[in-house]
């Protein structure tokens, strides 16, 4: 896969400075134009609103919301402008319409080679919605920056993630540009997944044929959860991408079972590529 367009989803009233500044390293070093969107929320309406008659009154509380809108996505832009300028990229700025739903968010991700977005909080409903949409409907993998983290540290040890899924698979393809470029990459099985010593063997070449140079890695999983252990992992090892599949589950059980993808969403601290 060739990163030729990057789809930058930014919401205003959020820090998006570190996910600005991973589409801008990587938008440099592939030569791609970052494609911003602003996800400005629907304002609220106030209480007299609610009786406004007549369309001069139906006009002002309409302009009024348009207003609130623009101011949003002024506040979000210039943040992220001035990353880009920093960085010398080839960037677009749009603003999304009024309250669009993650469903047509999703949509745009269908003309990208990679949709950058800030990990999300797992208090925030819309964003966590917003994150698991683009996932599993946008068609593109989804790389997910903690609020935070260094935009500028290399991505030099990367991660993949692998239980011999078909989610993991479509996970190492997408992620192949960057983990050409890691100068370490690990392949990380978890608890019983270790077991499938035949077949990472067999990755191990494949990766090579691809230009990635990998090593085998096994991570305990002392029934803390997959996800717990994968990124306690990382955090020892310093790792500063993860690639994984997404979803193995339906959302709902991912959510009330603890499942890997839920886990790695809300408490990941390092970069994350997700495919499914």
């Amino acid at each position: 896969m060739d990163l030729a367009d990057l789809l930058l989803l930014v919401r205003p009233g959020h820090d998006c400075r570190a996910a600005a500044g991973v589409a801008a390293r990587l938008a440099t070093r592939h030569g791609a134009q970052v494609q911003g969107v602003c996800l400005a929320a629907l304002p609220a309406l106030e209480p007299a609103d609610c009786y406004a008659s007549g369309p001069d009154a139906v006009h002002e509380v309409m302009a009024r919301m348009d207003r609130a809108t623009d101011a949003q996505a002024a506040q979000a832009e210039a943040p992220t402008r001035a990353v880009m300028l920093a960085a010398g990229c080839d960037f677009t700025w749009t603003v999304a319409g009024q309250g669009e739903l993650p469903v047509e968010t999703a949509l745009r991700a269908r003309l990208a080679d990679l949709v950058v977005l800030t990990r999300p909080d797992v208090r925030d409903s819309t964003a966590m919605s917003l994150a698991q949409s683009l996932i599993r409907l946008g068609g593109a993998p989804c790389l997910l920056a903690p609020e935070g983290c260094d935009p500028a540290r290399p991505l030099d040890h990367a991660v993949l993630a692998w239980n011999g899924s078909r989610q993991a698979k479509r996970a190492m393809d997408d992620a192949l540009p960057l983990l050409r470029e890691a100068r370490q990459v690990s392949i990380l099985a978890v608890g019983q997944a270790s077991g499938l010593e035949s077949q990472r063997e067999g990755l191990l070449v494949h990766l090579r044929r691809k230009g990635v140079t990998a090593t085998l890695e096994a991570a305990p999983n002392h029934g803390e959860g997959a996800g717990h252990a994968l990124l306690a992992w990382c955090g020892e090892r310093q790792a500063d991408l993860l690639v994984m599949g997404a979803f193995g589950h339906t959302p709902r059980a991912e959510r009330w079972f603890g499942g890997v993808t839920w886990t790695v969403l809300s408490s990941a601290h390092l970069p994350v590529l997700m495919s499914c």
